[in-house]
C-alpha cells in the first residue's frame, strides 16, 4: 500500500510545474477558473430554462388558440382565413389536412428527449391541448413537427429550433409560408 501511494504521487509530481513562479500561477488561476465556471453555468443554466420554458409556454398558447379557432370554423375558407391571420399576426406556420387523423400508435406519440430540454415544449402542450398531439423532433434537424387531432382533421405547425449553440433545444422560433 504504502509503494503503491510512493508510485502515484511521483506520478502526479511530473504533471504538475516545478518552479515557484508555475506553481504560484497554478494555485492562483486554478480555483479563479473553477469559481468562474461555476457561476456561468449556475446563471445561464437558469437563464436558458427559464428562456427555453416561456418559448415552449409561447408555443403551446398559440397552437391551442389556432386549434381552437379552427374547430369553431368548419368552412374551408374561413380556415384558410385563420391560417393566413396566424401567420400575419404570428408568423405560424401551419398547415390543416381536411380528413386525416394521427397514428394512434406507440411510435407516433412517442417523444424523443434530447438534452432534457424538449420535455418542457411536450409539457406545455400537454397542459395547453386536450386533443390528442404529437411532437416530432426527428423530422426535420431544424425544426419541430407540432402535429394536432381536431374533429375533422389535424393541424401541423412547423417550427424552428434555434439551437443557441446546442443549448436550448425547445427554444423555437416559427418559420415558413401558411398552406391552407
Amino acid at each position: 500500500m504504502l509503494r503503491w501511494l510512493r508510485r502515484q504521487t511521483q506520478a502526479m509530481k511530473r504533471f504538475f510545474p516545478h518552479s515557484l513562479l508555475g506553481r504560484s500561477l497554478l494555485i492562483m488561476l486554478v480555483p479563479l477558473i473553477v469559481v468562474q465556471a461555476v457561476a456561468l453555468q449556475i446563471y445561464y443554466g437558469n437563464h436558458l430554462d427559464i428562456v427555453s420554458r416561456r418559448f415552449s409556454a409561447a408555443i403551446a398558447g398559440e397552437v391551442e388558440i389556432v386549434a381552437g379557432e379552427l374547430q369553431r370554423h368548419h368552412d374551408a375558407a374561413d380556415r384558410a382565413w385563420e391560417l393566413n391571420n396566424a401567420w400575419d399576426a404570428l408568423e405560424l406556420s401551419m398547415t390543416f389536412t381536411e380528413g386525416a387523423v394521427l397514428p394512434n400508435t406507440p411510435e407516433a406519440s412517442h417523444q424523443r428527449l434530447e438534452f432534457g430540454q424538449q420535455g418542457g415544449l411536450a409539457a406545455a402542450l400537454n397542459e395547453r391541448l386536450p386533443e390528442p398531439h404529437t411532437v416530432d423532433w426527428q423530422a426535420d434537424p431544424n425544426a419541430v413537427l407540432i402535429r394536432v387531432q381536431l374533429a375533422d382533421g389535424v393541424l401541423d405547425d412547423l417550427s424552428v429550433r434555434d439551437l443557441a449553440g446546442g443549448f436550448v433545444a425547445a427554444a423555437v422560433r416559427h418559420r415558413g409560408a401558411v398552406h391552407a
